[in-house]
This record gives structure tokens, sequence and C-alpha cells, in this order.
């Protein structure tokens, strides 16, 4: 993977633009790379006969509380858990059981925790032969809700969701480190596979050609005024001027 900065960089190196009266500044390139890389992985592995690489997938950490039981439980008897804040919202692929990974974050965890989806969430948890299971789901809350049949599942106090989230600037937000510090975005590493960067690229490129297309702005004054917007506004500074004179006389 490569980073934000990295990408943009490449982007802009394509473009030959290295001043600061471009437009199209960082905070903007990353925007649109965040915008894309939905749209190219979508086109990509909405098939859900293919594999999706590792590299588009983003990690977070969140840590859990008591929760009682969803609607629809059968007997009330399972042990819940919920996540203390919602998951950051997740790229729409066909197949999300696919798309979403759950485990512990702690070494001392030795259980597994299945993923299902909503519908089938209520009605696990009642095997008797799975009494040590944790079963997961994502809920329209947009929070993750687990289940256990016993209480084992209060050994858990946070959970790793792996999954391919829409914004993965928003994810980075939330990793906060042991410092209480949280990484410059320019600087994570953009969760998408090396060979779909130039894609991401030519994407970013068809989009601002438009703008590309105009008179280059000579004005070394770190705005963007090109000569043709330049002028633009320097008739209507002009027009007012005169309004402002003629009601003067």
């Amino acid at each position: 993977m490569s980073t934000y900065r990295e990408i943009i960089y490449l982007v802009l190196d394509e473009m030959k633009i290295q001043s600061t009266d471009s437009y199209f500044g960082e905070e903007h390139m990353m925007y649109l790379i965040n915008l894309y890389r939905p749209v190219i992985l979508k086109q990509r592995y909405t098939d859900i006969r293919k594999d999706i690489p590792e590299a588009n997938f983003q990690s977070i950490i969140l840590e859990l509380q008591d929760s009682p039981g969803v609607n629809g439980d059968l007997d009330g008897s399972n042990y819940y858990k919920r996540t203390k804040l919602k998951v950051p919202k997740i790229v729409n692929l066909d197949g999300k059981e696919r798309m979403i990974n759950i485990s512990s974050p702690r070494d001392y965890w030795k259980g597994e925790i299945s993923f299902v989806n909503k519908d089938r969430f209520k009605y696990v948890g009642y095997n008797k032969w799975l009494k040590n299971a944790v079963y997961a789901s994502l809920n329209p809350d947009q929070y993750i809700y687990l289940k256990a049949p016993n209480a084992i599942i209060n050994t858990l106090a946070s959970i790793r969701v792996s999954s391919i989230f829409e914004n993965p600037v928003e994810v980075n937000m939330l990793n906060v480190d042991i410092n209480g510090k949280i990484q410059d975005p320019m600087d994570i590493e953009c969760p998408i596979e090396l060979n779909l960067i130039p894609v991401i690229a030519q994407f970013i490129l068809k989009d601002i050609e438009p703008a590309m297309d105009r008179n280059v702005d000579d004005m070394n004054n770190a705005r963007d005024d090109s000569p043709e917007e330049y002028n633009k506004n320097a008739k209507a500074q002009m027009a007012l001027q005169r309004e402002q004179q003629q009601s003067q006389q």
C-alpha cells in the first residue's frame, strides 16, 4: 500500500502542478481519493466469487459495553455486549459476511467470533454443542452486537473490526495511539492494493481535466485566479465602482 501523500504527489506529478496557486490542494485530492476508492472496489469485487485482497481492508479496535438483548431474542438466556461507538460506514458490496472480520485484540482470547447477518443473529447461540461460541452482527443502528450462551463473553473488553470502510481518514481518527495522538492522515496508508492506485489516479485526472483545460494562472498570489477568472472579477469590481460613483453624483 501507499500513503495518501504518495498517491497525491503521484497525481500532482501527472498534472505537473507544483505551485501554491493550484486549486487542487492536498485536502481536495484526499477527498477525491476517498470518493473514487469505493467506486473502483465496487466495480471489481461486487462479484461474490472474487476474493478481496487484504490490502483493501482496514482495522479498528472498538471497546465493548454491556447490552440488553436485541429485538427477537428467543428466550433471553444469552449474554450480550455492544460496541461503545458506531462502526464507520462500510463499502456496500454484496455478501457482507465476507466483508467484516471480527476478532479479539488480545492474545489470551482463544475463541472465535463468528459474524452473522442481523436476520440470523437472533437465532444463533442456542446450540448445546457450541456453548463457548460468540456471535457478532452489525445492526442497522451501526453498532456491533455480540452474544454468547454463557458468561465467557464478559472476558471481552474490546474487539478488532476489519473491513473495507468508506472513509479511511474517519477510521484513522478513531485509532488513537498509546500517547493519545492521531497519525497525520497524509501519512496513513490508503487501504487499496497497489495495482489499483494508477486507476484511482486516472479517475482523479479525468475529474479535474475540465478545470485544467482553462488558461493557467500566471499571477503568483496563492489564489486560483486564472486570467479568465481574474478578468471576470476585475470587471465586476469596476462595475461596482461605477455604480458607487454614480450614486454619489
